[in-house]
């Protein structure tokens, strides 16, 4: 099986995933977190074991955020999801960083993130 939940361009892991208007209304994009590159993946699907049968997607408060969460209960992976259709500032890099309490509760209920933030990176000297 390839690996469609890393970039077609450079191999890199998704940072998040975005939900378009263009070219046609809500579909997803994973977002890459190296060279911004975008590619679609379908919705209800996970991202990490492509499982569709234990997928769920939730918000914190509003049933219509502008991001939420899909997580799998299959493999405990999740990935934060920007409906850039209802908001089109939505940035995936800046986003993410922005919901981190989303991680921390995620953390705490034994699911994992199956992205990578690049300004989450450890610089080593």
């Amino acid at each position: 099986m390839e690996n469609r939940q890393l970039c077609p361009v450079c191999g890199s892991h998704p940072v998040a995933s975005a939900i378009k208007e263009e070219p046609r209304e809500g579909l997803r994009y994973l977002h890459c977190s190296l060279c911004e590159t975008e590619w679609h993946m379908v919705r209800a699907t996970c991202t990490n074991c492509y499982g569709d049968d234990e997928v769920y997607l939730w918000a914190e408060q509003e049933k219509e955020a502008p991001v939420r969460i899909e997580s799998c209960g299959h493999c405990h992976g999740y990935t934060k999801m920007l409906f850039t259709n209802l908001d089109p500032k939505l940035d995936p890099a800046v986003d993410d960083l922005l919901t981190m309490h989303y991680d921390q509760h995620l953390a705490e209920k034994g699911f994992k993130p199956t992205t990578v933030n690049p300004y989450l990176l450890a610089h080593e000297e």
